[in-house]
């Protein structure tokens, strides 16, 4: 068989060639194995010790360089296998409804940042010192309909709810 006869190898022996040449190209063998479904994996899995002793001969038979012997196959390549249905078995982030971001964008911004500083004025536009900076006169103003915030001093900066709480958490005023 020729090395560039493709369609000749087997079809249930190419999710095995991308894994070495993979290793060849980049030094990594996670990219093929993302790219199998579980069942694929499983299979790799349950034969890749017959594998380990098979394909250096097939590689040398089709002329391809050759790799570490089978300590690759199970040093490297079964961790890796095992890592991915690992990480698969996770759940998954909610990004959703429920989200812990969505949750907190769901509180007032008015009742959080007057926990760090002393907001005046009427309606939905307050002002107070910038909790973010020391500073004498006020320059930090928070909207109530918008749900936002923005420091006309020398913060220079705004955002939403998420944004003063990580800045507040940055600087270490979150406890």
């Amino acid at each position: 068989m020729s090395i560039y006869n493709f369609w000749a190898i087997p079809e249930e022996a190419k999710p095995w060639l991308g894994v070495p040449l993979a290793y060849m190209l980049h030094r990594n063998v996670s990219g093929p194995l993302r790219q199998m479904d579980d069942e694929q994996l499983r299979r790799m899995a349950g034969s890749i010790g017959l594998n380990a002793i098979t394909l250096p001969h097939l590689l040398r038979s089709w002329r391809l360089p050759q790799l570490e012997g089978p300590g690759f196959w199970l040093g490297t390549v079964a961790p890796a296998i095992k890592s991915e249905l690992e990480r698969r078995r996770k759940p998954k982030r909610a990004w959703g409804a429920n989200s812990p971001i969505d949750l907190l964008k769901t509180v007032d911004i008015v009742d959080v940042a007057s926990r760090f500083t002393d907001l005046m004025g009427h309606g939905n536009r307050l002002k107070g010192l910038c909790p973010l900076h020391q500073e004498r006169t006020p320059s930090f103003y928070v909207y109530g309909d918008s749900q936002r915030w923005r420091c006309y001093g020398g913060c220079a900066e705004g955002g939403d709810i998420v944004d003063l709480l990580r800045r507040l958490g940055d600087q270490g005023k979150l406890q």
